[in-house]
């Protein structure tokens, strides 16, 4: 999104350097602003690196509990035979 400062810009009325200037400051801008994204990016990215490794963490945990079940009731089975 362009700034209204470069929007209503008169190139006629104040030149060159001024309008170069104006130019620059909104690549500025847009390069703090691609920066903030850059940085909000990697911090999402960590917590979902985070999420996932709790998740599976869980699943492994209740995946063995699961498989233990049958295997309990499969030996209980058998002492009680």
């Amino acid at each position: 999104m362009v700034s209204p400062e470069l929007k209503e810009y008169n190139m006629a009325e104040n030149g060159w350097k001024e309008y170069q200037r104006l130019v620059l400051t909104e690549l500025q801008r847009l390069s703090k602003g691609m920066e903030r994204l850059h940085e909000d990016n990697t911090k999402l990215n960590i917590e979902l690196a985070k999420l996932k490794t709790s998740f599976n963490l869980k699943s492994g945990i209740w995946g063995g509990i699961a498989g233990l079940i049958p295997a309990v009731t499969y030996l209980v089975y058998i002492l009680v035979k």
